[in-house]
């Protein structure tokens, strides 16, 4: 473990190729409170073992992508969306990402090994704008299948598309809370309802004008309940003036809820 949060940090640069047995060795890792203004590229190869790292209350702007393969003319070529060609590669290992109270505009479109082995991330107040389909495409690769926590809570997201379709989709059977709430989003996903391991959502401080009924596509003996295992739902502060169908039957039928919050809508 090693804690250097709450210095003037503008740089964090682990040597290499021969990275020390103490960094070699380091699981946790927590810079926040300082002035770093991007992801160190070395750090994931200089620290191998990192499960746990915080980034929070820096000024990074960016989230490198992980480096895509391509085919031109017969020859590969690695491709980053983001140009940060000294990034390495997101790992494997790493459990729990903080970068909540940063500058960050985007999300990268892939983040490689981490996709696989995240159960926590937290990129909350940012200035986020949408949270590209890709990061959570193809279907078939599982991504995200661990992570259990995704806060996006004071961010910029907006509009009807900023959240992508595949984000439910993906996370159906892992989540169990996501925050979504103090944004400017007018509509969410069409399967949101369908998590089936959802067990806190806060959309709450939106401008959301009606709640999606969910269609679950994969069979499931809770598939005709929507949010089946929710306990805590915040729906307050939003432009809501209906609600689905299914969502009587879901309050009615839930043996799980314990907060429902609807106040300040414009529900008649």
């Amino acid at each position: 473990m090693l804690r250097l949060r709450k210095n003037e940090l503008r740089i964090f640069s682990p040597r290499l190729p021969s990275p020390t047995p103490c960094f070699a060795l380091l699981a946790d890792l927590d810079l926040s409170d300082n002035k770093l203004t991007a992801v160190p590229p070395t750090l994931f190869t200089a620290c191998p073992n990192l499960t746990h790292v915080s980034f929070a209350r820096n000024k990074i702007r960016d989230l490198p992508s992980e480096k895509r393969q391509s085919h031109k003319n017969g020859r590969q070529h690695d491709q980053d969306d983001l140009s940060n060609s000294s990034f390495t590669t997101w790992p494997s290992n790493l459990v729990s990402l903080d970068i909540s109270h940063n500058r960050l505009k985007r999300l990268p479109s892939s983040m490689g090994g981490a996709a696989h082995s995240l159960t926590y991330l937290n990129v909350s107040h940012n200035m986020i704008c949408t949270v590209p389909a890709s990061l959570f495409e193809p279907k078939r690769d599982r991504l995200f299948a661990s992570l259990n926590t995704l806060l996006l809570q004071h961010n910029a997201l907006s509009g009807d598309s900023a959240i992508p379709q595949s984000l439910p989709v993906a996370l159906s059977e892992s989540c169990w809370r996501l925050d979504l709430s103090h944004n400017g989003l007018t509509a969410l996903p069409s399967d949101i309802g369908s998590m089936q391991a959802l067990q806190e959502l806060f959309v709450n401080h939106n401008e959301i004008a009606s709640f999606p009924s969910g269609t679950t596509s994969a069979a499931s003996e809770n598939s005709n309940i929507m949010l089946p295992n929710v306990r805590s739902l915040h729906l307050e502060n939003n432009r809501l003036s209906v609600l689905p169908p299914r969502f009587g039957k879901f309050v009615s039928l839930s043996t799980n809820l314990q907060h429902l919050s609807l106040q300040n809508n414009r529900l008649v």
